[in-house]
């Protein structure tokens, strides 16, 4: 649940917005049936994504490399876990 209002606009007679948010719901998704994009960087699949979850501003992928395969981040403004 997220409240939202200040002190200030209750002392004005006005009541702070309530709204309530599914906290409890959960998608597993199978990531083994996701297909995997070659690339020179190791295989490359994404598992969190509009299309997969309605995620909204957010892009997560999974990556795999085999010996000898090199994974070298693009310098972004975006937040990253390698």
């Amino acid at each position: 649940m997220i409240s939202v209002g200040t002190g200030s606009t209750d002392k004005c007679g006005s009541k702070a917005e309530v709204k309530m948010m599914n906290a409890n719901k959960t998608t597993f998704i199978d990531t083994n049936s996701l297909p995997r994009l070659k690339t020179e960087q190791g295989e490359l699949t994404e598992i969190l994504n509009p299309e997969l979850a309605g995620a909204e501003n957010v892009l997560c992928s999974i990556r795999w490399l085999k010996a000898g395969e090199q994974f070298a981040p693009q310098v972004t403004d975006k937040h990253q876990l390698i």
